[in-house]
């Protein structure tokens, strides 16, 4: 017979070998686990007031960004990078929808017909998808892009049906979202750095965002976990995080790749 110890290891010496390490009692959200019947966890006391959203801010690692410069825009295009060649590559003549398109910077990068929504109002046209349908717009784009949005909608299977409606047949879907229930969230709990913007209030995982699409009627062809050459130098999960927010890594957040049916 083998035996092995009975001594629980300290995983405090070694937080990266067990991404389960975080304590399964706390009352923290995350890492978030999304029952069966649903398709995201509704986090208590979020905040749906987007009017200073683009006012310089302080970000989890204690830095204040005014989000609106040009070194910015730069960084947004790099980490987008991979969305904009595939919207690119579907050619001229195609149509694209962002949905919540801040500054509008991925608008212009892109190239193609395009038309964006955003809540904040920093971009000219409607506030909102339900807006912009019943406005009686008659164009069927060939991609809707949803970057980092989803989570910050309160009745996200509304705006879905929405995109779906406002998607052509066979249409793309790129949707890009935090994983709640991934390795990060797991280890560092509501230390999780996704949870430091207060106006995430529909908080999905990897599982639950498969169902999500899938039950709507759209085939998952790509996900990719998006992490930035310029964030590599943060690849460690040392004893300097303990107690503080998780550090940029592989897995913060999501993209799917997902076309109508």
């Amino acid at each position: 017979m083998i035996t092995g110890s009975t001594t629980k290891p300290d995983r405090r010496s070694k937080p990266w070998i067990d991404a389960r390490w975080h304590d399964p009692n706390s009352e923290d959200i995350c890492p978030v686990i999304v029952p069966a019947d649903r398709y995201f966890v509704e986090r208590p006391g979020a905040s749906h007031d987007f009017t200073n959203y683009w006012e310089p801010r302080e970000d989890p690692d204690g830095v204040v960004r005014d989000r609106s410069t040009e070194e910015e825009r730069l960084r947004y295009l790099e980490d987008v990078a991979d969305e904009l060649v595939f919207v690119q590559e579907l050619g001229d003549e195609s149509w694209l929808l962002d949905v919540g398109c801040g500054l509008g910077w991925f608008l212009e990068a892109a190239g193609l017909f395009s038309y964006g929504v955003d809540p904040s109002g920093q971009w000219p046209g409607f506030n909102s998808l339900e807006e912009l349908v019943l406005s009686g717009d008659s164009v069927r784009y060939d991609v809707v892009r949803c970057h980092h949005v989803i989570e910050h909608m309160t009745d996200p299977v509304k705006e879905l049906r929405l995109m779906k409606r406002l998607l052509r047949r066979d249409g793309w879907l790129l949707l890009s979202t935090p994983d709640f229930g991934g390795p990060c969230a797991a280890r560092f709990g509501d230390r999780y750095r996704m949870m430091h913007d207060k106006t995430h209030c529909s908080l999905f995982t990897l599982e639950s965002c498969h169902r999500f699409l899938r039950d709507h009627g759209f085939s998952i062809e790509r996900v990719t976990f998006p992490f930035p050459e310029r964030l590599v130098p943060t690849l460690s999960f040392n004893e300097e995080w303990l107690g503080q927010w998780s550090p940029p890594f592989p897995g913060n957040w999501m993209t799917f790749y997902a076309r109508k049916i």
